[in-house]
């Protein structure tokens, strides 16, 4: 509201008064009210936060014990299970062809890759395939055993380095041991639930 200020000393009186009362302008709320809707605001916010969040648990967990565990699709460890057991059967490595063992090796490993975590792995080098890996999301264990594995395929066949034959055999232990940390597995149903 507007308001006239009205002068009540007479021309050329200088002394000194006491300041009159403030005069109150009605309209304005009180100074206690803007901190205390802010507050309510602020807690009625938490409130439906922690209610969302007890519902969203709730819903979980109730669709977590119902569902049943997804059925596992096993065939792209199977068919690179039954590659390493061909190399291993074809005894490359007790014939000394070690290009021929750790090339297949190299490429069984590389394909099974591709085909699990759709790594482009045939047309990336062994340290920007390992970079790649723990990039998205794979241990950095499981990624540091394949490109360990990997460079010393590199090794043997590029560089002509050759392992004697109980480390060769235990390249192909690893190579099954990569495969199978990599499987996917069924979840229990208890597992769910926790």
């Amino acid at each position: 509201p507007g308001f006239t200020v009205q002068p009540l000393l007479a021309p050329g009186d200088n002394e000194l008064r006491p300041l009159k009362p403030q005069q109150s302008v009605g309209g304005a709320p009180a100074a206690w009210v803007r901190p205390a809707l802010g507050g309510l605001a602020v807690a009625a916010l938490l409130a439906l936060a922690a209610l969302a969040t007890v519902a969203a648990r709730r819903r979980w967990a109730r669709r977590a014990t119902v569902r049943a565990p997804a059925a596992v699709d096993t065939r792209v460890e199977d068919a690179a299970r039954a590659r390493l057991d061909a190399l291993a059967a074809a005894d490359a490595l007790g014939a000394g062809d070690y290009d021929r063992y750790y090339g297949q090796l190299g490429e069984v490993v590389r394909d099974y890759l591709e085909a699990r975590f759709a790594f482009t792995a045939t047309a990336l080098t062994t340290t920007e395939l390992e970079r790649l890996m723990t990039g998205r999301g794979v241990e950095r264990w499981q990624a540091r055993l394949v490109g360990g594995l990997l460079e010393r395929c590199d090794a043997a066949v590029y560089a002509g380095q050759r392992p004697d034959p109980a480390s060769a055999d235990h390249d192909l232990t690893v190579a099954f041991e990569i495969i199978e940390l990599a499987r996917p597995r069924a979840v229990a149903l208890d597992e769910v639930a926790s």
